[in-house]
Order: C-alpha cells, then structure tokens, then sequence
C-alpha cells in the first residue's frame, strides 16, 4: 500500500508557479482557504492527476495569466507497512506534463487509485437535491457513483458503468435486431437489470444505518427505491440506449416525505446527499491499494452541529483512505482542527492569495500555502480576518517569522558573530545585515541571487516602521495595513527563493572569520615579504554557476609584517593607518594582486617568483602548523 507523500502543481488553473504540498508521513489534510486562494485548483489538479492516468480527460488547464505552455503535476508515493508508517527510500514520483514525455502517471496502481478515490464537491452535492420534480430520478447520479463498481456477488466482471454501456454499444453496432450483437447485446441488459436493483439493495445496506447512526438527531430514514434499468428502443437501432430509475425516498419522523427535496431544509439535504454519496464510495472501494478521498467544501450547507457528524463518518468509515480536506470556512476549520489535532495522522494548512510579478511587471494572483498555527500562519489569519483583523499581531508574528527563516535557511555560519555566537533572533536588524553580506559574499552562487538581495534590501527598509517591537505606527491605519501586506510578500517571496538555494549543501567554510592567514611573497634575489592577514568574514567555498567551485569575497586586513631582504636581514614593519600599502582588501584574488602590484610599482623589485595563488597564502591549524590554502581547500569536506 502507498501513501501521497508530496503534490507539486506547476502552471495548472490557479497554480501560476509551482507550488509543494508537503505531506512527509502520508498524512491527511486538512486546508483551510480563503476564497480564490486556489483551493478548488487544488482538488481539480488531483482528479486531472488521477483520471488522466487511465482516460483522455482534455487539455492541462494551463493558468491564464502565465504566459506558459508548459505544466505539471506531480505526485510523489511512498510504500508504507503494516503499522502505516513510510518506508523509508520508497518514495517515487510520477507526473502529469503538458509533454507527453515527461507524463508518467499511467501506472496500474494509480489507475486504481482513479477508480477507488472519492472527490466530493459542493456541485455535486447539489445533484441529489436540486431538482424541480418532487421525486426526481437520480439514476445519472447513482451511476456516476458506482460506475467503478464491480457487482462481483452477482457474476459481474466489469464495472458497472463499463458494463452498461458495453450492452449499449452492442445493440448499436448491430444491423439489425435480429443481428446476433443486438441479441447478446440485449441478454446482457436482461442480466443488469437484475443485477442493478440488488446493487442498490446492497447500498442501501449502507446508506440507511450510515444516516441513523450518524444524523439520529434529524429523525430520518433514507433509503434508495423503485430501481430499475429500462430500454430505449423506439427510434433507430443506432439510437438504442439503457436508461434507469431510482429514487430516494424519504422518511420523517416515521411517515414518509413527498416532495422532500422542497420541504426539507439546506442542512438536512446536504447531510442526505454526503450519506449518498459517501456510502457509494465505500461500497465500491474495495481495493487495499491507495485510496483518496478528497472534500472540497462540502460543509457549506450543514450548520454547525451537523458538520461534527461528517468528520464522524470520515474518521470511522474511511481510514484506510489518504483524506484531504478543504474549507472556507474558518470558525469550521478552527473547530475541525480541534478536533482532529489529537491524531498524530493529520496536517493542517491555510491557503491564501498571494501574488507575484509577471515578465512585464504586472502583478498577478497566485496561491500561498502555510502550516497552520506556525508564526507565519497567524500573521496571514491576523492579518486577513475580514472581521476583525489584528496588524499589530500579525506584524509581531511576521517578525518572528522572519528571524525563524532567516535562521534556518541561511548557512549556519553567516548568521553568527565576531565571537561564533549566532546572532540572538530578536537582534533582526543585525540578522537581516548579516545574511545580506553574506550573498554579497557570493556573487556567482549556482542559483541567481538578485531576488534575494532585492527583497533583503526592502526588508531592511521595513525593519524600523513596522516590524521593530517598539514601532509606534497607528496600527489601523491605511499606511500600516500597506506596508503589512508588503512585508507578507517580502516574506512569501524570500521563503521560495532560499527553498532553492540550500547553502547547507552548496557552501563551507574553509577559513572562519577573525583567525589569521600569512600571504608569503618570494624574489628570485632572496627576498621574502610576509604579511599577516586577519580575515573580519568567513572565506567560503562555494558550487558557482558555471559548475565549479569558487572561493567567496571577504574582508582581510593587514596586521603585521616581515621578511628577509636579499642580504638575509631579518626585516620587519609595524603596520599603521600611514603606511603606504594597503591596509583592507574584500577578498583573497584583490589581496594577492594588489601587494603584488605595489611591490612592482612602488618598491620596484620585479623578480617575484610566479606561484599558484592559493599557494601563496598559508593557515594555521589548532597547533599552529601553517599549510598552504590550496591543501586546506582540499581537505574541506562536502
């Protein structure tokens, strides 16, 4: 069996860049989404995923503001074992592309996962009950329903759906009625229309007690009727078509409802029509392979008290199914989250629309996807409470945010001090400076750095008039909420450009900051110049973006200086702030060629005796055994 583990939606309808839903341990989810923020994308991204591996089921949605051809949708599985836990190095991905190349989701197993999930929208919950006619045939909506269901009690060895419409295509291929394909095409009607009530029977099996044990306090007896599968067969042969019957009939209080659908009430519609359909799905999804059910929205008629009874059913009536549910609404899924925040098997996620710049500077909607109850979570649910939102909140979350990000995405060494102590969090400002020279540090990194010298700059900008604790804006007012939301994007744009970088992997320390290196320059005349460095950076190595490696700029100062003249004199010169060399140099390449040019130009000795830079430069190990640069790059570990 198998469990989602990751969902990566990439220029599908809502989804204008690519977006991870992480799922780590194959858990359920639960999203809650303010309207527009791409939730329902979501839930088609993951029916186009799924029936897409065993239909042709139309073009990739491309997102319309894009200016894209390409897309995809990506869903990584991972094995689980018998206790539901993930195996670990089983995860495996396979996609759906605008480039039939890269589709790989035609994989036996998510054809059966098409055929054993459930997804449930609003839409179609309207189908059991909007219907004018006092007893509307809901024959379509049964059929949809068990249309993957294989009746296998009753000799049945196609799905239901696949077998009906075989029958149909037989008597219409045919010449005539007498045509040996109209006869088997008709005995195989025959044989469903017995089948097809029993089926019915059998889920009614489910669907009575499935409403009695669940929504007692409505007093409702529901149960499917009159079910019956008829010919149509008055016009020509290439017109033949099998048709149904089936109704739900309805008690209350123990007498029966004509006209329920316009006599009962939003709620107690909703909760027939999720019983319905919810009981069709577990009798049809027999398989013990990797189920889905996902619910987009389907609390929107149900109040309150009747919503508790769905999470019900869901938690014991499908957990063998990887759940995903999504809602807008956000006292429901405060209290949902309560309830099912004891589960150790349950994710909970927020969704809102964010935006972000097209090719030409327009600005356009795209979805933001936050844990739930993280710092970043509460300062978009302060921030974007319609009723009463809280900006000094949110803008004390989003500070929080901000040093947890930077901390946590930046390489580890950048964010410390003079004295190797990493830089307290609530010291922002001094965090945001440090994490900026670092990048300054490393001008060709593998992955382009303007973004996120671009966004640092404006966060610094930001630091003082609305993200320090002792600002004094008026927190209602039109400037406040502006910059809020400005910062909110500054934060939503540096977390997807540092999610890229990985510095951890990418990037060492061969030197750290404050020790002291030798650069020895030699004459052929005998002379020898050293000079002692301190380094006031770190000296990096990092993966450049031509695929090498690369040393970082940083800063070195002189600090002392000797030698041997060509006597073999010992030699020696205090350096200070009037001594005709320069003092300050930003990085190893700007040191060696600069005393090397004022040797040349300025004390005139011109024998210097070529040798590899990094050579030239010497470090001390803890016992103060100096080794030449280019053997402790060497030796660094990666």
């Amino acid at each position: 069996m198998k469990r989602i583990t990751k969902i990566s939606i990439d220029n599908f309808r809502a989804y204008i860049k690519s977006l991870d839903i992480l799922i780590p341990n194959g858990e359920n989810v639960l999203i809650y989404g303010e309207n527009g923020s791409g939730k329902s994308s979501f839930y088609k991204a993951m029916r186009y995923f799924l029936s897409s591996s065993v239909n042709s089921v139309g073009q990739f949605d491309l997102n319309r503001f894009s200016g894209r051809t390409d897309g995809k949708i990506v869903v990584s599985y991972s094995d689980v074992d018998v206790n539901g836990s993930i195996i670990d190095g089983s995860e495996a991905s396979y996609a759906v592309s605008t480039e039939p190349a890269e589709t790989t989701n035609v994989q036996p197993f998510i054809q059966t996962s098409h055929r054993s999930s459930g997804f449930l929208d609003y839409a179609v919950l309207l189908q059991a009950y909007l219907h004018r006619p006092e007893t509307p045939n809901l024959y379509p909506l049964v059929l949809s329903l068990l249309a993957n269901f294989v009746p296998t009690a009753y000799g049945c060895v196609r799905n239901l759906g696949e077998d009906i419409g075989a029958a149909q295509s037989l008597m219409r291929s045919a010449y005539h009625r007498s045509d040996y394909k109209f006869i088997q095409g008709y005995n195989d009607f025959q044989r469903l229309q017995n089948v097809f009530p029993q089926v019915i029977n059998d889920l009614n099996a489910v669907l009575t007690p499935m409403m009695h044990q669940y929504f007692q306090g409505m007093n409702l007896e529901v149960r499917l009727v009159r079910a019956s599968l008829l010919l149509i067969d008055d016009k020509r042969i290439q017109d033949v078509a099998i048709n149904g019957e089936v109704f739900i009939e309805v008690r209350h209080h123990g007498s029966t409802l004509q006209g329920y659908n316009t006599r009962l009430n939003e709620a107690r519609l909703s909760a027939i029509a999720i019983c319905l359909y919810l009981s069709s799905l577990k009798m049809a999804a027999v398989t013990n392979d990797t189920k889905i059910l996902f619910l987009d929205d389907i609390f929107i008629g149900l109040d309150l008290g009747n919503r508790i009874p769905v999470l019900n059913i869901i938690r014991d009536q499908f957990n063998d199914f990887q759940q995903i549910i999504t809602t807008y609404d956000k006292s429901w899924f405060s209290q949902a989250k309560e309830k099912l925040e004891d589960s150790e098997n349950w994710l909970f996620y927020e969704m809102y629309e964010g935006s972000i710049q097209n090719e030409v500077g327009q600005s356009m909607p795209k979805p933001i996807l936050i844990e739930s109850g993280s710092d970043i979570g509460k300062a978009y649910a302060y921030s974007h409470d319609e009723e009463h939102p809280d900006y000094p909140a949110s803008a004390n979350y989003l500070r929080k945010s901000f040093e947890k990000l930077l901390q946590i995405e930046f390489y580890d060494k950048p964010v410390r001090d003079e004295n190797f102590e990493i830089i307290p969090a609530f010291k922002l400002t001094k965090l945001v400076g440090a994490c900026r020279k670092f990048v300054s540090q490393i001008p060709d990194y593998y992955v382009p750095q303007a973004n996120i010298v671009n966004l640092l700059s404006e966060l610094h900008n930001l630091l003082h008039p609305l993200l320090h604790p002792l600002s004094h804006y008026v927190p209602d007012t039109p400037i406040y909420k502006l910059e809020l939301m400005r910062a909110l994007k500054i934060y939503d744009g540096l977390n997807e450009e540092l999610n890229l970088c990985h510095y951890d992997v990418h990037c060492r320390v061969v030197i750290d900051q404050t020790q002291k290196i030798k650069f020895t320059i030699v004459g052929s005349s005998g002379w020898k110049d050293i000079y002692v460095l301190r380094l006031s950076d770190n000296l990096y190595q990092y993966d450049d973006i031509n695929g090498g490696k690369s040393l970082s700029n940083c800063e070195l100062k002189v600090v002392d200086m000797e030698g041997i003249d060509t006597a073999g004199h010992h030699t020696a010169q205090h350096i200070t702030a009037t001594s005709r060399i320069q003092l300050a140099y930003n990085s190893i390449q700007d040191c060696h060629d600069k005393i090397i040019n004022f040797i040349r130009n300025h004390e005139h000795r011109t024998d210097i005796v070529a040798q590899n830079m990094l050579d030239m430069f010497e470090v001390p190990d803890k016992a103060n055994v100096f080794h030449s640069l280019s053997n402790v790059i060497e030796d660094v570990v990666w």
